[in-house]
């Protein structure tokens, strides 16, 4: 075998081990988040039963139940925030404009921080998993219909309150 065939080969087995490992590290990370998902659902199942069960509309679906704590899990690491605050901001579960969670704070020197999630929860990260191009679509309205007050919503109702407090925030002189 000449050098440069065997170099090749080498590059070839490398890049072969670099790729097994980082698909062995996503499939530590994603069993990891899997099992964080699970734990959520035990430790919280009254909070999103008392909180949100009709809007949530949980039933006995544990991928709904899965969905809805990753969309917890998410907030709570992404913003640090308290459960009571992470359940309170989350809203998939239909009339939701294909906003499954939404936060924001009081304007602090007329800035806005708005932040809107769309998640799709799955176990399954083979690469053969793809976010739907129409919940992108629903999300770009979303954001258009929260900044057009003329723009009417006809969503859940909390959701349609927190809608109309941004838009009042907005109004008043806030920049999101």
């Amino acid at each position: 075998m000449s050098r440069n065939n065997e170099f090749r080969l080498r590059h070839m087995l490398g890049l072969m081990e670099s790729h097994a490992e980082a698909v062995r590290t996503v499939t530590l990370a994603t069993q990891i988040i899997d099992q964080q998902v699970s734990g959520i659902i035990e430790k919280h199942a009254d909070a999103f039963e008392v909180v949100q069960q009709d809007e949530l509309r949980l039933g006995a679906d544990i991928q709904r139940r899965r969905s809805i704590a990753f969309l917890f899990l998410v907030a709570k690491t992404a913003f640090d925030l308290a459960d009571d605050e992470a359940v309170d901001g989350i809203f998939d579960g239909g009339d939701d404009f294909g906003i499954d969670a939404l936060y924001f704070d009081s304007p602090e020197d007329t800035e806005l921080p708005i932040t809107l999630i769309q998640g799709k929860y799955s176990s399954n990260l083979r690469g053969n998993s793809v976010f739907p191009e129409n919940e992108v679509a629903k999300m770009i309205n979303a954001v258009d219909a929260l900044f057009d007050p003329q723009k009417p919503v006809n969503l859940n109702t909390r959701l349609n309150q927190r809608i109309e407090d941004i838009r009042s925030f907005v109004k008043d002189g806030a920049i999101p």
